[in-house]
Formats: C-alpha cells, structure tokens, sequence
C-alpha cells in the first residue's frame, strides 16, 4: 500500500494569518486612477446630475399640470349651472315685468269680473302681486344658493362690464354716467357676468344755446 503523505496546511486556513493577510493588503497604498478611470468618473457624474435635472423638471410639470387640472375641473364645476342662471334669469324679468302690470292694474282700481258677481279689481289685483312677488323671492333664493346674483343697478355708476346701456336719458335727480333704470336684470354666477344687465343711463343735460351777440346785431343792421 502506498502511503498518502500529509498536505502542508494552507495559511488563510488560520484565522489569524487571514487576517494579517486582510490589514497588510489595506495598508498597502491604492494605485492612482488612470486619466481613463477619471473621465469615465466624471462622465457618469455629469449623466447622474443632468438625469437628477431632468426629474425635477419632469416633477415640476407633473405638479403644474395636475394644478392646472384641479382649477378647471373647479371651474366647470363651479359654471356648470351657466346656462341655467342664464334661463332663470329670463324667468327673473318676466316676474318682474308681471310685478309691474299688477302695480298698473292696482293703481287703475280695475274691477275684476268673476262667477259669483264682482270685486273690486284693487284686492284680486293685490293678491296676484302677493303671489308673483313670493314666486320671485323664492327663485332668487333659489339662485343665492348656488352662487347667483341678480344685477339690479339703479342708481350705480354705469359699468360696460355688467351693463348693456340702451338708451340714454336726462334725470334732473341723478347724476350723469348712473343707472337710471333696469329694462331687464342682468345675472352673475360666483363672481362672473353670465347676463350683463339692459339699462338705461343718465346723460348730462344739453348746455343751453348761447344768446345772440347784442354787439353783432347792431353791425349788422
């Protein structure tokens, strides 16, 4: 039989000598890098600062456009109902208008026929402005609710704005550039004109001719 001969042990096998190993290979100085080393560096910094740039940008649009998202989906929430005020306004004149035939009616002291004989057309015509005016109430409470204003400016300075003037008129209690009166209401939705108000404006009075020069009068006769 042959005889196997013992193996010399390994030096790393020993703890000790592995980690003499380990400090004598940190303490021998690194080598310098190369010029290449260095500008592959310095490439793939300038590649990590100019990808971090383009995420911030990146992130910014992200942020500005879901801003801009958020605002206009407030502002059709907000003038969804545009076309509605808009209508109810029309309703708003009309109520208006049957407020001031009643106010005619009362004032004529008309008298209203009915089955059962006669009244006097004052009281029928009262009632009817009763129930026209809580009709009227009720629908402007209705376009308080969701942000609506009714635009009545008599006696406000004229706005081109919020006012469409139709005519001008002379008023010796007003002064020029007001509101003399409201034809039709106007209507405005959080803040926005929908429906600029039909007006009639104070003008300033015509100035009086000038009297003749008496001086003139006697050269040419």
């Amino acid at each position: 039989m042959s005889k196997t001969h013992p193996t010399s042990p390994d030096p790393t096998d020993d703890p000790l000598d592995a980690a003499s190993a380990a400090e004598a290979a940190l303490e021998r100085p690194a080598a310098p890098p190369t010029s290449e080393q260095v500008e592959t560096w310095r490439a793939r910094a300038e590649e990590a600062t100019g990808l971090e740039d383009r995420l911030k940008r990146v992130q910014a649009e992200f942020v500005n456009e879901n801003r801009r998202l958020q605002r206009q989906a407030e502002e059709n929430r907000r003038y969804a109902l545009e076309g509605i005020v808009k209508d109810l306004a029309l309703v708003v004149e009309s109520l208006e208008q049957a407020l001031r035939a009643a106010a005619v009616g009362a004032a004529s002291g008309a008298v209203v026929a009915t089955g059962a004989g006669s009244q006097p057309g004052e009281a029928k015509v009262e009632q009817l402005r009763a129930g026209v005016a809580l009709v009227l109430q009720k629908t402007e409470d209705l376009l308080r609710r969701h942000g609506a204003e009714v635009l009545r400016p008599v006696g406000q300075p004229f706005d081109p704005g919020a006012h469409e003037a139709l005519v001008m008129v002379e008023r010796s209690d007003l002064a020029p550039g007001l509101v003399a009166d409201v034809v039709s209401p106007g209507m405005k939705l959080h803040g926005r004109v929908v429906k600029p108000a039909q007006v009639t404006v104070v003008r300033a009075p015509a100035a009086p001719p000038e009297p003749p020069d008496s001086g003139d009068a006697h050269a040419s006769a």
